[in-house]
């Protein structure tokens, strides 16, 4: 579930709408204008930004959705440069990650807009974070900061932005709060913190589950071998199959037969939901030495 190759042109179109002083969403509330002193200001690659108060924007579904993904614009006329954070699951203050996957995962993602070329916050899990101080009915106000990575050759590689923050309300109201909430996986992988950008989990049927976590340096997946259920510890391999791949290429861990390297414990196991720890030293597949997996900890939205 990527987003990366669609996800600029979204944005884009999404900031001209609302740049352009229109309905966000066909039958959505009017993000172009809202209150004479809404603000949106940062600072990009070290130089002050702050978007035209008339310029500055909100878009999202009319509807509730599982997500309630909002998107923040803002166009500064005199430099050309635009910034755009789409923000999922957050349903009132808290502080989340951007270079998330907004489909799954509590955060966003961050877009800087200079004319043509655009930079966009990488699936890391860990380009940076926002921080909502209010999310209301009608108004929306934070703080954030993140470093975005060119897309088709822009130029330079990387935007640096710091010191964001916004406060806009929307006299006609914003979109509606999240249905649901979303999934995160952490861990330490190999001795570096890891926090899923994308996690996609699924429930067959009764006993079973298929859970995949990735973000731009290692993928895990873990699928029981037997029926498993809430309360209970698994070993790894005789009983749950835990496999980590480097994303981009093709080192391998896991562990196949052989006894038991490592556990996953299930703490909560229902229809959409899966809570749980995980740890283990696996052995390479096609790697060159062990992987040492500690502090695993999912709480997965199942489909």
């Amino acid at each position: 579930m990527k987003i990366r190759s669609s996800r600029p042109i979204l944005l884009l179109l999404l900031f001209l709408s609302a740049g352009c002083g229109g309905s966000d969403d066909p039958a959505g509330p009017d993000g172009g204008g809202g209150d004479g002193d809404n603000t949106f200001t940062a600072t990009i690659d070290g130089l002050a930004w702050a978007s035209d108060t008339n310029l500055i924007g909100v878009s999202g579904s009319a509807s509730p959705t599982r997500p309630g993904t909002l998107t923040l614009s803002g166009y500064q006329s005199s430099s050309g440069r635009a910034i755009t954070l789409s923000l999922s699951f957050f349903i009132g203050p808290a502080t989340q990650p951007l270079g998330v996957n907004v489909g799954t995962t509590p955060g966003g993602v961050g877009t800087v807009l200079v004319a043509t070329d655009s930079w966009l916050t990488p699936l890391s899990g860990a380009a940076g974070f926002v921080t909502l101080s209010a999310r209301t009915d009608e108004r929306i106000a934070g703080t954030f900061h993140f470093t975005a990575d060119a897309l088709a050759g822009a130029v330079p590689a990387t935007r640096s932005v710091t010191a964001g923050a916004f406060d806009i309300t929307i006299d006609a109201g914003l979109p509606p709060l999240p249905a649901g909430v979303g999934s995160t996986a952490v861990a330490n992988v190999g001795g570096a913190p890891w926090y899923a950008a994308t996690i996609i989990g699924l429930n067959p049927g009764a006993g079973v589950f298929s859970l995949g976590a990735d973000n731009t340096a290692y993928s895990i997946s873990i699928t029981p071998k037997i029926p498993v259920a809430a309360g209970n510890t698994y070993g790894i391999p005789s009983q749950m199959n835990l496999t980590v791949i480097r994303t981009g290429t093709a080192d391998s861990w896991a562990a196949i037969t052989g006894p038991d390297i490592g556990t996953v414990s299930i703490t909560m196991f229902t229809a959409d939901r899966l809570v749980a720890s995980f740890e283990a030293e696996l052995p390479p597949l096609n790697a060159t030495a062990p992987l040492l997996v500690t502090g695993g900890a999912i709480n997965a939205y199942l489909q």
